[in-house]
């Protein structure tokens, strides 16, 4: 999972891209990192998807209303 340092505001790069921080998408957060701006981007290996966290609480919530 890439994860931007910038929460707002648009940076343009020197090959043309453009990016709107606060809708970056993954891909574009990748791009950026393979491009070697890391000042801009990290890569954390072993982050979950704020999605499959709350898909896993959701799940957790299911079992104990069974109960």
């Amino acid at each position: 999972m890439y994860i931007s340092k910038n929460k707002e505001g648009r940076t343009i790069f020197n090959e043309g891209i453009v990016v709107m921080w606060a809708d970056a998408t993954q891909e574009e957060l990748k791009v950026i990192y393979d491009l070697g701006y890391t000042n801009f981007v990290t890569k954390e290996e072993n982050a979950e998807s704020k999605k499959s966290n709350s898909k896993a609480k959701k799940a957790k919530n299911k079992a104990s209303d069974k109960e």
